[in-house]
This record gives C-alpha cells, sequence and structure tokens, in this order.
C-alpha cells in the first residue's frame, strides 16, 4: 500500500509538472499578446490625444469664426440701420424739395397773373384816365 501511494504521488508529481511546463510556454504566448496590447493601447492612447488635440483646435477656431460672424453680423445691421436713417433723410428732403418748387410754383403763377392783370388794368384805366381829363379840362 505505502508503494501504491508512492507511485500514485509520483504519477500526480509528474503529472502537474507536464501541466506546468505547457502552462508557462502558454505564459509566453500570452505575454507576448499582452505586450502587443499594451503598445496597441499605447498607439490608440496617443492617437486619442492628437484627436482630442485637433478637437480642441477646431473648437477653437470655430468659436473665433463664429465670433468674427457675429462682429460682422452687429456690422451689418449698423450699416443697415445707418441705410435706412440715410434713406429716410434722402426721402424726407425730395419731400421738402417737391413742396418748396409747387411752393415756387405758386407764387410765379400768382406773379406772372398779378404782373397781366397790372398790364390789363394799365391799359384799361390810361385810356380812361386821359379821357377823363379831356372831359374835365372842357367842363
Amino acid at each position: 500500500m505505502i508503494i501504491g501511494f508512492v507511485f500514485l504521488g509520483a504519477l500526480i508529481l509528474f503529472s502537474n509538472r507536464k501541466k506546468t511546463v505547457p502552462l508557462n510556454s502558454d505564459l509566453s504566448v500570452y505575454d507576448e499578446k499582452i505586450k502587443h496590447l499594451e503598445v496597441e493601447i499605447r498607439t490608440s492612447v496617443t492617437d486619442a490625444s492628437k484627436f482630442k488635440a485637433l478637437a480642441e483646435e477646431r473648437k477653437a477656431e470655430a468659436d473665433k469664426l463664429n465670433q468674427d460672424l457675429s462682429k460682422l453680423r452687429n456690422k451689418l445691421d449698423f450699416e443697415n440701420e445707418e441705410k435706412t436713417n440715410l434713406s429716410n433723410k434722402v426721402s424726407e428732403l425730395i419731400a421738402q424739395s417737391h413742396a418748396e418748387r409747387k411752393s415756387s410754383e405758386e407764387k410765379i403763377q400768382i406773379l406772372t397773373q398779378f404782373r397781366i392783370l397790372c398790364c390789363l388794368l394799365k391799359q384799361l384805366f390810361s385810356p380812361f384816365h386821359i379821357n377823363l381829363v379831356l372831359l374835365l379840362v372842357h367842363s
């Protein structure tokens, strides 16, 4: 029986030895895979850092462009308001000019009618005045 235990112990010992040898070779394969995965992880982290930096750079550029766009919109709004004010001023001046022209034309028409009336009165009253003087002289 003791020999059986020794034999069984030796069998277990040798069987464990055979199992550890393949495990060590399996571990070296896994070590290589782990090293390869670590390299891939480092590369991925580096790439992620680059992409993050690019994204931040693009965001900063987009923010700057949005600020420039906002400034241009404000400037355009100001210029549109100025244009509207100037257009209103021009319309006001045109209306004022038309009113002044109409008033001037009316004054010219009144003065022309007055002159014609004066000429007519002069023609009417000149001979009458002469005849009147003649009548007065004869009486």
